[in-house]
């Protein structure tokens, strides 16, 4: 087991604790091992250098910062919630674009449910919602659920 800032890591599951409460328990998947949870190996390189396979990556309220905001590429971030039938619809296009992209452009997802802060403070009132962040600011935003062209037009600026 490793403690950092806040954390403790273990090889099967994250403890996240906010000023000695647990906030949530969940499973460290080989997708955040390259962001440097999990414990063993990984760095932000490790993606680009395709050692571990390009994945759509968890963001919470407390990661949102770090991970969106100061992200060095252009982030998709993928408003959710786990009842919702069309977030289960575009899931696989993330899946896919991100597969695709080559690292030019990250896609990550934030469920509303866990993490109501960013939800609130981006206003957002239907999912799916669909924001694509560069340089730490909003840059396009798709609302609802649509076929894959509607997401490749909304990242042509940056697949081009």
């Amino acid at each position: 087991m490793v403690a950092c800032k806040g954390r403790v890591v273990c090889t099967k599951r994250v403890t996240f604790t906010t000023q000695g409460q647990t906030r949530r328990e969940a499973p460290v998947r080989e997708a955040d091992q390259w962001r440097g949870f999990g414990g063993t190996g990984g760095s932000p390189d490790a993606k680009r250098d395709r050692r571990y396979p390009a994945r759509v990556f968890e963001v919470t309220d407390e990661s949102f910062d770090r991970d969106v905001l100061r992200s060095d590429t252009p982030v998709v971030l993928d408003f959710w919630a786990p009842w919702c039938g069309p977030c289960k619809a575009v899931e696989p296009i993330f899946a896919q674009l991100e597969s695709e992209t080559n690292g030019r452009v990250d896609f990550a997802k934030l469920n509303i449910d866990e993490n109501p802060i960013t939800a609130a403070r981006y206003g957002i009132l239907s999912i799916p919602t669909a924001i694509v962040f560069d340089g730490g600011e909003v840059k396009e935003t798709v609302v609802g659920a649509y076929p894959r062209k509607r997401y490749e037009q909304a990242l042509q600026a940056w697949l081009t």
